[in-house]
């Protein structure tokens, strides 16, 4: 063997292994998107039936945006396309390194707590659906959220007290057209970040807080058809 061919061997054995990586990536995302299709009712998965298939990478798919180097799957943005059935247990499905998920259909069931395992989540939008139940508490977990839009389910309850205490980057909040109830919970002043605030009709009492003021850089706010005091 020559001395400048061990070089060239080396590098394409490294280069092997960067193609076998990425293949396994894409392999184990295309796995996760696929039992996330499984949950949507087969008569309205629409063009997902045919395009959401291993015939073709995962970030040739409809809905699916990949970014980075290697090309991961960072967002998914499946809202407006009439899917319906029961909502995945989508933090189960997505990798840690994902960001933006918008689902706005038709959706059945609860907010996913495996939402909160998702560390890199920047915006969950999963309005206009039919969810029900309580909002769950991992979703408030997650440091790195800048929108939250639950906004036109029927989801109800309280909100937890401490919702906000550990959202330091929350920009905008919409939670409007829902069965909700309670006081705004105190921790909510504490995302001085936030520009939007929309609970608008639900069933919120008590009185509007003086310490609104704190969020300074709000623009847009929201609170009418409700019960405050």
């Amino acid at each position: 063997m020559g001395i400048y061919s061990f070089p060239r061997l080396v590098s394409a054995h490294f280069l092997m292994l960067f193609i076998a990586h990425v293949y396994s990536l894409n392999s184990d995302e295309s796995s996760a998107l696929l039992a996330l299709k499984a949950y949507i009712s087969p008569e309205s998965q629409n063009v997902l039936a045919n395009n959401w298939t291993t015939a073709t990478s995962v970030c040739n798919w409809i809905g699916v945006i990949c970014g980075g180097q290697p090309q991961r799957v960072v967002a998914l943005s499946l809202s407006s396309m009439g899917l319906d059935g029961t909502l995945p247990p989508i933090g189960a499905c997505l990798p840690t390194w994902f960001m933006v998920l918008n689902m706005e259909n038709y959706f059945v069931g609860t907010t996913p707590s495996a939402l909160g395992s998702i560390t890199s989540l920047k915006k969950i939008d999963l309005s206009s659906n039919k969810l029900s139940g309580s909002i769950a508490s991992t979703i408030f977990n997650l440091s790195s959220l800048q929108i939250i839009d639950l906004s036109h389910n029927m989801l109800a309850g309280n909100l937890p007290a401490d919702m906000a205490n550990r959202l330091p980057e929350l920009k905008e909040l919409y939670l409007s057209g829902n069965q909700l109830y309670g006081q705004i919970p105190s921790s909510l002043f504490n995302c001085r970040q936030l520009k939007v605030l929309s609970l608008s009709s639900n069933s919120f009492t008590g009185n509007i807080s003086i310490n609104l003021g704190k969020l300074t850089m709000l623009k847009d706010l929201d609170l009418s058809t409700n019960y405050f005091e």
